[in-house]
Protein backbone atom coordinates (compact mmCIF):
# COMPACT_ATOMS: atom_id res chain seq x y z
CA UNK A 1 0.00 0.00 0.00
CA UNK A 2 2.72 2.49 0.90
CA UNK A 3 5.36 3.35 3.43
CA UNK A 4 5.52 4.89 6.89
CA UNK A 5 8.33 6.88 8.50
CA UNK A 6 10.31 5.26 11.29
CA UNK A 7 9.05 7.93 13.67
CA UNK A 8 5.69 6.14 13.65
CA UNK A 9 7.33 2.73 14.22
CA UNK A 10 9.49 3.66 17.22
CA UNK A 11 6.84 3.64 19.96
CA UNK A 12 5.22 0.46 18.67
CA UNK A 13 8.48 -1.44 18.47
CA UNK A 14 9.47 -0.21 21.94
CA UNK A 15 6.16 -1.49 23.34
CA UNK A 16 6.60 -4.90 21.72
CA UNK A 17 10.15 -5.23 22.97
CA UNK A 18 9.02 -4.31 26.50
CA UNK A 19 6.30 -6.98 26.57
CA UNK A 20 8.06 -9.92 28.19
CA UNK A 21 4.95 -12.15 27.91
CA UNK A 22 5.57 -12.20 24.15
CA UNK A 23 1.80 -12.49 23.62
CA UNK A 24 2.33 -10.85 20.26
CA UNK A 25 4.85 -13.39 18.99
CA UNK A 26 2.46 -15.73 17.17
CA UNK A 27 0.64 -12.87 15.44
CA UNK A 28 3.60 -11.28 13.71
CA UNK A 29 5.06 -12.51 10.44
CA UNK A 30 8.76 -13.26 9.96
CA UNK A 31 9.09 -9.89 8.19
CA UNK A 32 7.44 -8.14 11.17
CA UNK A 33 9.74 -9.88 13.66
CA UNK A 34 12.74 -8.89 11.57
CA UNK A 35 11.70 -5.22 11.71
CA UNK A 36 11.06 -5.44 15.48
CA UNK A 37 14.52 -7.00 16.01
CA UNK A 38 16.50 -4.33 14.22
CA UNK A 39 17.22 -0.71 15.04
CA UNK A 40 14.41 1.59 13.93
CA UNK A 41 15.64 4.80 12.36
CA UNK A 42 13.18 7.72 12.64
CA UNK A 43 14.08 9.06 9.19
CA UNK A 44 13.86 5.72 7.35
CA UNK A 45 10.80 4.41 5.52
CA UNK A 46 9.17 1.09 6.45
CA UNK A 47 6.45 -0.97 4.72
CA UNK A 48 2.98 0.17 5.76
CA UNK A 49 1.66 -3.39 6.00
CA UNK A 50 4.34 -4.19 8.62
CA UNK A 51 3.45 -1.01 10.53
CA UNK A 52 -0.24 -1.90 10.46
CA UNK A 53 0.30 -5.44 11.77
CA UNK A 54 2.58 -4.22 14.56
CA UNK A 55 0.12 -1.43 15.38
CA UNK A 56 -2.78 -3.89 15.56
CA UNK A 57 -0.87 -6.18 17.92
CA UNK A 58 0.15 -3.32 20.22
CA UNK A 59 -3.40 -1.94 20.35
CA UNK A 60 -4.79 -5.39 21.12
CA UNK A 61 -2.23 -6.15 23.83
CA UNK A 62 -1.91 -2.71 25.46
CA UNK A 63 -5.28 -1.07 24.77
CA UNK A 64 -7.57 -4.09 24.42
CA UNK A 65 -8.72 -2.51 21.11
CA UNK A 66 -10.68 0.09 23.12
CA UNK A 67 -11.03 3.23 20.94
CA UNK A 68 -10.77 5.61 23.92
CA UNK A 69 -7.67 3.86 25.24
CA UNK A 70 -6.17 4.10 21.75
CA UNK A 71 -7.03 7.83 21.63
CA UNK A 72 -5.20 8.29 24.97
CA UNK A 73 -2.17 6.48 23.53
CA UNK A 74 -2.35 8.91 20.60
CA UNK A 75 -2.26 11.82 23.06
CA UNK A 76 0.78 10.38 24.85
CA UNK A 77 2.56 9.73 21.58
CA UNK A 78 1.69 13.22 20.35
CA UNK A 79 3.18 14.74 23.50
CA UNK A 80 6.35 12.66 23.08
CA UNK A 81 6.86 13.35 19.38
CA UNK A 82 5.84 17.00 19.40
CA UNK A 83 8.21 17.55 22.31
CA UNK A 84 11.10 16.33 20.18
CA UNK A 85 11.08 15.50 16.48
CA UNK A 86 8.07 17.56 15.36
CA UNK A 87 8.34 20.63 17.60
CA UNK A 88 7.34 22.89 14.72
CA UNK A 89 3.87 21.29 14.58
CA UNK A 90 2.79 23.32 17.60
CA UNK A 91 2.42 27.08 17.23
CA UNK A 92 2.23 28.45 20.80
CA UNK A 93 -0.86 30.58 21.25
CA UNK A 94 -2.30 29.62 17.86
CA UNK A 95 -4.29 26.36 17.93
CA UNK A 96 -5.79 26.96 14.47
CA UNK A 97 -2.38 27.16 12.81
CA UNK A 98 -1.32 24.07 14.73
CA UNK A 99 -4.40 22.23 13.44
CA UNK A 100 -3.58 23.27 9.85
CA UNK A 101 -0.08 21.79 10.14
CA UNK A 102 -1.49 18.25 10.36
CA UNK A 103 -1.52 18.10 6.56
CA UNK A 104 2.23 18.74 6.43
CA UNK A 105 3.07 16.27 9.18
CA UNK A 106 0.86 13.56 7.66
CA UNK A 107 2.80 13.86 4.39
CA UNK A 108 6.07 13.60 6.32
CA UNK A 109 4.94 10.38 8.02
CA UNK A 110 3.17 8.53 5.20
CA UNK A 111 3.94 8.46 1.48
CA UNK A 112 0.25 8.03 0.61
CA UNK A 113 -3.05 9.50 1.75
CA UNK A 114 -3.97 13.11 2.28
CA UNK A 115 -5.32 15.41 4.98
CA UNK A 116 -7.38 18.49 4.19
CA UNK A 117 -8.11 21.24 6.71
CA UNK A 118 -11.15 23.48 7.01
CA UNK A 119 -11.71 26.10 9.72
CA UNK A 120 -15.35 25.95 10.81
CA UNK A 121 -15.28 28.77 13.40
CA UNK A 122 -12.78 30.74 15.45
CA UNK A 123 -12.32 27.76 17.77
CA UNK A 124 -13.06 24.77 15.60
CA UNK A 125 -11.89 23.04 12.49
CA UNK A 126 -12.12 19.76 10.69
CA UNK A 127 -9.58 17.41 9.21
CA UNK A 128 -10.55 15.15 6.34
CA UNK A 129 -8.40 12.11 5.67
CA UNK A 130 -8.63 10.49 2.24
CA UNK A 131 -6.62 7.98 0.24
CA UNK A 132 -5.56 6.20 3.43
CA UNK A 133 -6.33 2.67 4.63
CA UNK A 134 -10.14 2.85 5.04
CA UNK A 135 -10.46 -0.01 7.54
CA UNK A 136 -7.63 1.05 9.85
CA UNK A 137 -9.93 2.27 12.65
CA UNK A 138 -7.30 2.26 15.39
CA UNK A 139 -5.04 4.60 13.47
CA UNK A 140 -7.81 7.19 13.15
CA UNK A 141 -8.22 7.19 16.95
CA UNK A 142 -4.45 7.63 17.36
CA UNK A 143 -4.64 10.52 14.88
CA UNK A 144 -7.51 12.15 16.82
CA UNK A 145 -5.66 11.82 20.14
CA UNK A 146 -2.41 13.11 18.65
CA UNK A 147 -4.22 16.15 17.21
CA UNK A 148 -6.06 16.85 20.48
CA UNK A 149 -2.74 16.89 22.30
CA UNK A 150 -1.13 19.18 19.71
CA UNK A 151 -4.03 21.61 20.10
CA UNK A 152 -3.63 21.64 23.87
CA UNK A 153 0.12 22.11 23.58
CA UNK A 154 -0.56 25.14 21.39
CA UNK A 155 -2.76 26.68 24.10
CA UNK A 156 -6.27 25.39 23.36
CA UNK A 157 -8.33 24.40 26.40
CA UNK A 158 -11.30 22.05 26.57
CA UNK A 159 -10.36 20.28 23.33
CA UNK A 160 -12.90 17.83 21.96
CA UNK A 161 -12.96 15.76 18.81
CA UNK A 162 -15.82 14.03 17.04
CA UNK A 163 -15.80 11.69 14.07
CA UNK A 164 -18.43 12.91 11.60
CA UNK A 165 -17.53 10.45 8.83
CA UNK A 166 -15.67 7.14 9.10
CA UNK A 167 -14.25 5.08 6.28
CA UNK A 168 -14.41 1.94 8.44
CA UNK A 169 -18.19 2.46 8.56
CA UNK A 170 -18.45 2.88 4.76
CA UNK A 171 -18.01 6.64 4.36
CA UNK A 172 -15.79 7.74 1.45
CA UNK A 173 -13.38 9.56 3.79
CA UNK A 174 -12.80 10.02 7.50
CA UNK A 175 -13.65 13.46 8.89
CA UNK A 176 -12.79 14.56 12.41
CA UNK A 177 -14.08 17.82 13.87
CA UNK A 178 -12.03 19.48 16.60
CA UNK A 179 -13.25 22.25 18.89
CA UNK A 180 -11.97 24.03 21.96
CA UNK A 181 -13.40 26.55 24.42
CA UNK A 182 -10.45 28.90 24.81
Amino acid sequence: MGRVKGTMMLGLVRAIRADKTRSWDTTLSDQDREVVARRILPSSWYPFDVYKRIFDVVMRVFANNDPEAIRRIGREYGREIVGSVYKNLVIPGNPMESLKKNKIVFKMLFDFGDVEFEATSERSGRLEISGFDPGFEGFYYIFAGWTEECLELSGARGVRSTFVARTWKGDPRTVVEFSWVS
